[in-house]
């Protein structure tokens, strides 16, 4: 090859150099300029000989080094990927990829030696993908039979058909350990339909429990219950011994809820502090009360935790699968029953009937018509006359809510309020009566030339419950120009038991303020005297149940009213009577040691208009038949015209 390169470059050269002669000849090049370039030419030519020889000698080597390199980067790829392969040739596997090794054992091996690895529905399902490759459509996971269940091993497999491949020959089966992503979607699927907290089953868990045992009950014609538990004043843990205090008594409840319940009673944790039971094949029909009854006595029983000792209860809603044909029925069921024992106070348990949910209904239509009403100014509002009982003055006005409504007619109170503070209705409707009432007592002390007097209002514990309640007020009496010792908040003594030290903190606040604090229907409640004395209370008013029946020739009526009376004296407090009707009421009252009376015997509720009118006659309205004082003060200028 080289001598070719040498005599095809010799006649090159010697044709270049009768070109050049004649170049010369001709004149057009000098003989030195010839000479310099054929000498160039030859040394180029010469070199260019020399590369392509090289080249040529050691073709073969260099294309060994580069495989060679490739080789070395594709084995070093084999033997470092967490991936393995192995190819299958007629039951045999021929070729494993090292890292094949670490789940199926060193060497070339039988197809057997495999799938011994495998759990048993694995095995067939591997070869039947090794034997029929187009079956096998997509990656597909395969179980190791030798592990336990806690750390069991999770391989994908991936079958290639490369039969028809002359440097293969054979089917491909690659594989990769997945066992931590499949430990960790199984931990997000255990998260998605777990509490957290209390490491019971959530919200969502019980939606797909309830669906499969009202299932199992249509196929064997039984009966399943699901028991709403609802804790009774838990957010006043919360929010006096903090969420993390809360926290830890939610897991010591549900571990004694997860000790009531039996084999075929299953608990969810819903959110916050509500609890559920779902009670499958039912004996009869007393056995889902006969749990929840359970239920209340163990939660009733007062819990430690880091020295505090906390007494909490719990309300419960039962529905049974007899009523219900799905399983947001049955929970909507029995959120109904709940809501129904609720409304009924702590502790208790109702069972879900029929007529329950028209009553939902009508309720429902209640809430959407107060917020109708508020927006359209259909509430009012009436004022009662609180009066000394000895020298028979006006010393205060309590604030009444009424409502009109245009579709529903006259509302009761005892019917809207109660709907309104369980739907937080309440909130709204009680900064505005607080607002109008502050107002209008603006207006009367100016009318009545400055006389400093005080206006009394009731306040939902959701109110105190309120944030912004102490901000509203302070901006209301700042808006009115009202003083703050005018004005006497009356909370039930029902209402504080629902959460002491919450209240207790409020109503202190209250009084730093200068507002004064009563307790209304004092004496119906459950309150006990070491209770009371934790809340500061200015004025005690009795309610009227024990006025009405009293009778100064009973002696143990006045005796439980005396002792009512000297409760309240031991409290420091002033005490009022409500529903005084009679003037032999109100004597009996005051030499009992009652400061002031309120009742139909000083007057009707009056309209906003008719109490300057009131103030301003100076004297008792004892006339059932008179309904405004306008018609008062006519009459007596009637009567000193004649």
């Amino acid at each position: 090859m080289t001598i070719v390169v040498i005599v095809a470059g010799l006649v090159a050269f010697f044709d270049l150099g009768l070109r050049f002669a004649d170049f010369i000849a001709g004149g057009d090049i000098t003989a030195t300029t010839a000479i310099w370039l054929s000498v160039c030419f030859l040394l180029s030519f010469t070199a260019l000989s020399i590369t392509v020889r090289w080249v040529l000698l050691n073709w073969g080597r260099l294309t060994r080094s580069v495989e060679a390199r490739v080789d070395a980067r594709y084995k070093a790829l084999i033997e470092e990927s967490k991936d393995y392969f192995f190819i299958v040739q007629q039951g045999e596997v021929i070729y494993a990829s090292p890292s094949a090794a670490s789940a199926y054992g060193p060497g070339n091996r039988d197809l057997s030696d495999v799938l011994a690895k495998l759990r048993p529905q694995d095995r067939a399902l591997l070869e039947a993908a090794v034997h029929d490759p187009a079956r096998a459509t997509s990656a597909f996971d395969v179980h190791f039979e030798d592990e336990d269940d806690d750390t069991k091993v999770i391989h994908q497999l991936t079958v290639n058909d490369q039969t028809a491949n002359p440097s293969v020959e054979g089917v491909i089966v690659t594989g990769r350990d997945v066992t931590p992503s499949r430990q960790l979607e199984k931990q997000l699927a255990d998260m998605a339909l777990k509490d957290e907290l209390t490491k019971l089953p959530n919200r969502w868990a019980l939606n797909n429990w309830m669906a499969e045992a009202l299932a199992r009950s249509e196929r064997t014609n039984s009966v399943t219950a699901l028991l709403l538990i609802d804790l009774d004043g838990f957010k006043g843990v919360n929010d006096t011994l903090g969420h993390p205090f809360g926290d830890r008594l939610l897991r010591s409840v549900a571990g004694r809820l997860a000790g009531v319940c039996r084999r075929n009673e299953g608990l969810a944790r819903l959110g916050g502090d509500e609890f559920a039971i779902v009670v499958e094949n039912l004996e009869d029909d007393q056995q889902a009360l006969k749990l929840a009854h359970r239920v209340i006595e163990d939660i009733r029983a007062p819990i430690t935790i880091d020295g505090h000792i906390v007494a909490i209860s719990a309300t419960v809603g039962i529905a049974k699968s007899t009523e219900s044909s799905s399983a947001d029925e049955l929970f909507q069921h029995a959120d109904i029953a709940l809501y129904d024992a609720k409304a009924r106070g702590r502790s208790e348990v109702a069972v879900f009937r029929t007529e329950m949910a028209t009553l939902v209904e009508s309720q429902t239509r209640l809430v959407q018509e107060i917020d109708t009403g508020l927006r359209d100014g259909d509430f009012h509002l009436v004022f009662q006359p609180l009066v000394d009982l000895i020298d028979r003055q006006t010393v205060a006005f309590e604030s009444l809510l009424r409502w009109n409504s245009p579709s529903m007619g006259e509302i009761s109170p005892m019917t809207f309020i109660p709907v309104a503070e369980r739907t937080g209705a309440i909130l709204p409707l009680g900064r505005w009566v607080f607002e109008e009432s502050c107002r209008l007592l603006a207006s009367w002390t100016e009318a009545d030339n400055g006389r400093p007097l005080k206006m009394s209002i009731n306040v939902s514990v959701l109110q105190l419950d309120d944030p912004d309640f102490l901000g509203e007020v302070m901006r209301i009496m700042e808006r009115t120009g009202v003083n703050p010792n005018q004005i006497q908040i009356e909370v039930t003594e029902s209402v504080l038991a629902d959460d002491p030290q919450l209240i207790a903190g409020r109503l202190q606040t209250l009084r730093t303020l200068g507002i004064k604090v009563a307790i209304d229907d004092f004496g119906t409640g459950y309150s006990s005297m070491a209770q009371l004395r934790l809340f500061p209370v200015d004025v005690i008013k009795i309610d009227q149940g024990f006025v009405s029946g009293l009778d100064p020739d009973d002696p143990q009526g006045p005796s439980l009213l005396k002792a009512l009376i000297d409760m309240a004296r031991a409290m420091d407090a002033e005490v009022v009577a409500e529903g005084v009707e009679t003037d032999e009421q109100r004597e009996l009252l005051a030499r009992l040691g009652v400061d002031v009376g309120q009742g139909y015997l000083f007057s009707q509720p009056l309209a906003p208009g008719d109490v300057p009118l009131y103030l301003a006659a100076g004297r008792l309205l004892t006339r059932s038949n008179v309904h405004s004082w306008s018609s008062v003060l006519e009459e007596w200028a009637n009567e000193g015209e004649s």
